[in-house]
């Protein structure tokens, strides 16, 4: 994807939320007590996908993923140990704060260990798998899972939903910078097609893995494993 496509593939994300943003405060201003607060609710729904979009571009920009350069060998971390589940809980706060409507199962393991991580950016990474899951799931019933566990000497994160799933043709492609899959869905759903490659990157920068699973129709599942703190 060349830069100037890039930009055309950003204002055009930009402008879709503004525009509806615009449209909610002309009816918030014809005095309408209910109209306006439910213009007020739509506005703060775009403005959460104004927040990710720019927030994508901006850690992008960061880790040099940008049209046609190479990807810094190293990623700026600020590595603290912290404790596993507290990373999952944040996330699972932000995204019922977001999206309170939708179910969301949480199980976070017991005594959990601690991971050397840079807290922010891997909550930013389950704060993706789960924005994808509840943008992938057209049924408002259906609950998305968080899932947190210890597998030997990893931690292992699980996002899950049921939604609409990835056709086995994308799935290979699902890391790829700027990388959207079917174009009617992308259009639905926005984004810039960053997320999963930011992931990718941040979670192999913590010396993890991230591998997704998936079956049309049936929903997918992504896996984040990292490492534990040797607290020998």
């Amino acid at each position: 994807m060349s830069e100037k496509e890039l930009l055309a593939n950003v204002a055009h994300e930009l402008r879709t939320p503004l525009t509806r943003i615009g449209v909610a405060l002309d009816l918030a201003s014809e005095g309408d007590g209910e109209a306006a607060r439910a213009s007020l609710a739509e506005i703060a729904v775009d403005v959460n996908e104004l927040e990710a979009i720019v927030d994508d571009i901006l850690t992008a920009m960061r880790f040099e993923i940008a049209a046609g350069q190479a990807p810094t060998p190293s990623l700026p971390l600020h590595r603290a140990p912290t404790r596993a589940g507290e990373i999952a809980t944040a996330s699972a706060s932000r995204f019922r704060d977001r999206h309170g409507q939708r179910a969301l199962e949480v199980d976070i393991a017991a005594d959990l260990p601690r991971i050397d991580v840079d807290p922010m950016l891997l909550r930013r990474v389950l704060d993706n798998l789960l924005e994808n899951a509840h943008k992938y799931t057209p049924d408002p019933a259906a609950a998305i899972r968080l899932r947190t566990s210890q597998i030997g000497d990893l931690v292992r994160y699980e996002v899950a939903d049921r939604g609409i799933g990835i056709a086995p043709d994308d799935l290979p492609r699902v890391f790829t910078a700027f990388f959207r899959g079917e174009k009617s869905r992308s259009r639905e759903t926005g984004g810039v097609g960053l997320g999963l490659t930011l992931a990718k990157r941040i979670v192999e920068a913590h010396d993890g893995t991230i591998d997704v699973a998936s079956e049309v129709g049936k929903g997918t599942t992504v896996a984040v494993m990292v490492p534990i703190v040797d607290e020998k």
